[in-house]
């Protein structure tokens, strides 16, 4: 089963190294250093238990930043973007949430 996961921060990337175990998981961000980082299996965030896993687990799981490879036959896509509180706005700063959302939409219309 392929997972997409969009966003390699603390909540995306926790719960890729953790599914990547018995499922192919592709990390979908924007920071081209993170998704360096995840492709040699260096962990983008501090965690020392996420950084045995990648050293001593068989983890099958990748990073890219084109949306299409990651989202792309899909099982399941997992939007872990933030949503920052906007105090201009009085809200959640859900923008790049949507943006993932059209994103998947627009690859895999069905």
């Amino acid at each position: 089963m392929k997972i997409a996961i969009a966003g390699a921060g603390y909540v995306g990337f926790s719960l890729g190294v953790m599914l990547s175990q018995y499922h192919e998981v592709v990390m979908y961000d924007i920071d081209q250093k993170r998704v360096e980082l995840i492709n040699i299996k260096r962990s983008p965030i501090i965690d020392k238990d996420i950084q045995i896993y990648l050293r001593e687990k068989k983890l099958n799981i990748s990073a890219t930043t084109k949306p299409e490879e990651a989202f792309t036959n899909a099982n399941y896509i997992i939007v872990a973007t933030s949503a920052d509180f906007n105090p201009a706005i009085g809200q959640l700063d859900t923008t790049s949430i949507e943006d993932v959302v059209s994103k998947s939409l627009r690859i895999n219309p069905d």
